[in-house]
């Protein structure tokens, strides 16, 4: 694939309230996951509600059609004989399980935006650095032809009569890679694996850095050393301070994060007063 205009770095905010320490150990290990749009928090998002069924004209034919609705688990030739005939309720069933079907890891360039760490990190969770050429490799090797990957376009208003069938790739950016311009702060780099949705799949050595929320505990920092320390796993890790010029990391060497662990335990207040006198 060409890697020319990939973004230099991605990274993924994660809220760890409520996460299990397995879920957390496995997102440190290189697991991600593919969400389906159908559960994206922006109602908008992939799911307008007007429809151009293109199936009479479908350029590529029949067999073709036919070919799709079997990989999504319809009864080809019933499915296409009710698109044809406009028949309202399977467009609806087509167009869902479209969506249902398709998988989009959502991403950013950015690890210090504040709206991003109080949205999806409650500002004590964690943002991990993931190595891009080795993330979209793998995931284009896995998937072959099904992945698509680009930047999100933000647009003012938004197309609704999106195709149930795509004739090329504009059609599928306009369907899955436009938001509407509020969520222009996010500055998403998105990846699309079609037969995909609500699956993780894991990515051995491709986390790069760990980004802890100014608000986390000395709680939390332990657990994210410990479980870097049980996997073996040879990652930087910072933690964002609030400045007068916004969210900077700070990162602490792994012998100095040791030692202030080891001297104060649990004792979160003490922590960071030890904590902030490395600055």
């Amino acid at each position: 694939m060409n890697n020319s205009n990939l973004p230099v770095k991605l990274y993924k905010y994660y809220s760890c309230n409520g996460e299990n320490e397995q879920r957390i150990e496995a997102r440190l290990k290189g697991e991600i996951f593919f969400s389906s749009p159908l559960n994206f928090n922006d109602p908008y998002d992939c799911q307008l509600p007007k429809i151009n069924n293109n199936t009479a004209t479908f350029s590529k034919g029949k067999s073709k059609i036919l070919g799709l609705l079997l990989e999504e688990g319809f009864n080809p030739e019933e499915t296409y004989e009710k698109l044809i005939s406009d028949d309202k309720e399977t467009i609806r069933e087509v167009y869902r399980r479209q969506a249902d079907l398709l998988g989009i890891l959502c991403l950013t360039q950015q690890y210090d935006n504040i709206l991003m760490w109080s949205h999806y990190a409650h500002n004590n969770g964690i943002c991990i650095e993931y190595n891009t050429e080795k993330l979209l490799e793998y995931i284009y090797l896995t998937y072959r032809g099904r992945m698509f990957a680009d930047d999100v376009v933000y647009d003012r208003s938004l197309k609704s009569n999106s195709k149930l069938f795509f004739e090329d790739v504009i059609d599928c950016k306009l369907k899955y890679w436009h938001k509407l311009r509020q969520w222009k702060y996010e500055k998403e780099f998105r990846i699309g694996v079609s037969l995909g949705g609500n699956v993780a799949i894991r990515i051995p050595n491709m986390v790069k850095h760990i980004y802890l929320g100014c608000n986390c505990t000395i709680y939390q920092v332990a657990k994210i050393w410990s479980l870097c320390q049980k996997n073996r796993l040879d990652i930087p890790i910072s933690i964002m301070r609030k400045t007068s010029l916004g969210l900077k990391p700070f990162d602490i060497p792994q012998y100095e994060l040791d030692t202030i662990l080891d001297r104060y335990g649990k004792e979160d207040n003490l922590f960071w007063k030890e904590y902030e006198t490395l600055k």
